[in-house]
């Protein structure tokens, strides 16, 4: 079996990807594989007359993030995931797998073997796509539909990732009395808003504590980003959870037939959804227990991928 080196932010609870890109060395070793992973300091800069100056900039600032760097801070001290230093940086052959989620890109390890983890939609933050050929694709899920370059491979499983913290997410300690709500934009910035945001948080750059505090104090969450675990996360708090519908895109459609429980799409499914809301805890808690088995397939899939691409 392959080594994987997984390349991603430094960890944090405000961004569920690269959460999952964490746990996902983390369930690797776990399992046992052998995965490392890898600061993400390096991006693929088209350089030219026009821009020369800023390029300049960013080769100095990425060169004084490799030598500050200090792996403490990259990852957390909760996950067995094991860092591969930037100047140990060598040739990765054949001999080890990197997973670069879309977002990245081009290759900038320059490996032989790439995965490319499809978490959302490629393009959807950066507006470009850059992908090698020959690479190994697999989605997160279903939701985003089915994106396939002919000259790579996608994988007709998932690699779905999830780790819940049920800890700090509850309604332990929540007043009797809610007022106010909450909102997280994210990927549905360029909606219009639509809900009162006269006594609203917007918790899309808050920490984990300060949205769980928030998510326990009001009386209802508003997602205008269709795909957040937020939204469900909130009915684990107590509060109503809506989800503020795309233009011209059903329920069904939204969520590709795999419809969460526990959550309104639009404000007139609030009843409806609460039927539900009991149900949320147990089935959040499934879908983290079957991480192991999505990446035990991923593994024997990926590994044997390459196998069949060298011989």
């Amino acid at each position: 079996m392959r080594k994987f080196l997984i390349y991603a932010s430094p960890y944090t609870r405000k961004w569920g990807g690269v959460i999952s890109l964490h746990k996902l060395c983390h369930l690797i070793n776990e399992v046992g594989g052998t995965a490392f992973m890898h600061p993400n300091y390096l991006d693929v800069v088209d350089a030219n007359f026009a821009n020369i100056d800023a390029v300049v900039e960013y080769a100095r600032s990425q060169w004084n993030f490799v030598q500050t760097f200090d792996e403490r801070g990259y990852v957390s001290p909760k996950l067995n995931t094991p860092v591969r230093h930037i100047l140990n940086d060598g040739q990765y052959g054949d001999d080890w797998i990197i997973v670069y989620p879309e977002i990245t890109a081009g290759n900038p390890l320059g490996a032989k073997n790439v995965v490319r983890w499809l978490m959302h939609i490629p393009g959807f933050h950066t507006g470009r796509i850059n992908f090698g050929q020959n690479e190994y694709h697999i989605r997160f899920n279903g939701t985003f539909g089915e994106f396939h370059l002919p000259t790579c491979y996608l994988s007709q499983n998932y690699l779905m990732v999830m780790d819940y913290d049920f800890d700090l997410f509850n309604a332990d300690g929540a007043p009797t009395q809610r007022s106010g709500s909450a909102y997280l934009i994210k990927k549905g910035f360029g909606k219009p808003m639509q809900h009162d945001l006269t006594d609203s948080i917007q918790i899309d750059n808050l920490e984990q504590e300060e949205i769980a505090r928030a998510l326990k104090s009001v009386k209802t969450f508003y997602s205008y980003d269709t795909q957040s675990a937020y939204s469900q996360l909130a009915v684990l708090c107590g509060c109503d959870s809506v989800v503020i519908p795309d233009d011209g895109v059903s329920k069904t459609q939204c969520w590709n037939g795999e419809i969460p429980i526990g959550i309104a799409y639009g404000v007139e499914e609030i009843a409806q959804a609460r039927e539900s809301a009991h149900l949320v805890k147990p089935h959040l808690q499934e879908i983290k227990d079957s991480a192991v088995g999505y990446v035990l397939d991923f593994m024997k899939e990926a590994d044997a991928f390459f196998d069949a691409k060298t011989g």
